[in-house]
């Protein structure tokens, strides 16, 4: 369902096959385009000026991440999170259309599963991977550990500011399931 806040399309998808394992799946969606909207607000120097943006989500099953893992970066394994940027391909932009930024694909069981050992509720697993998804879209690399570091911070202090008790001490863990 397409949601705009402030010159910012964000849509959520939730796979059918993932809802049950969403108990608060009610809250994920309004949840999760405010916190991407107030990161895009927050990032604005990074995106082009003037021009509204779009931002996908699609929340699904490990297997569908696991094929599009496969097909795009030659992994054959489940992640938490997939980034597919938009803006570095050349597009032409309409006067007035959104510009998409890109997609983000998070595995709600594999989110699930590492909620716990990040020290993280559902919803606050999930956001935060919607955050660092959303945070590769405009340019950030975890490649280093300053790097994610620096992903961290800045996805923390923006769940907090909305009441979600983000750990800046948190990274992916679906190796270790």
């Amino acid at each position: 369902m397409p949601s705009a806040v402030a010159e910012r399309l964000i849509t959520v998808q939730i796979a059918p096959s993932v809802r049950p394992l969403l108990q608060e799946s009610a809250e994920v969606e309004p949840a999760l385009v405010q916190v991407v909207a107030a990161l895009l607000d927050q990032e604005s120097d990074r995106l082009p000026p003037d021009t509204p943006m779009e931002v996908h989500f699609l929340l699904t099953d490990d297997e569908t991440v696991q094929a599009l893992n496969r097909q795009y970066r030659g992994v054959d394994r489940p992640t938490d999170v997939l980034s597919f940027g938009y803006l570095e391909s050349p597009s032409p932009v309409l006067p007035g259309q959104p510009v998409c930024l890109g997609e983000v694909v998070i595995s709600v069981p594999t989110a699930l599963r590492q909620a716990a050992p990040n020290g993280h509720d559902a919803i606050t697993e999930i956001l935060m991977l919607a955050l660092h998804g959303t945070l590769h879209l405009l340019g950030y690399t975890d490649e280093t550990e300053a790097e994610q570091q620096v992903m961290n911070q800045r996805a923390c202090a923006l769940l907090r500011a909305f009441g979600y008790p983000a750990k800046e001490v948190w990274y992916s863990r679906y190796d270790e399931n």
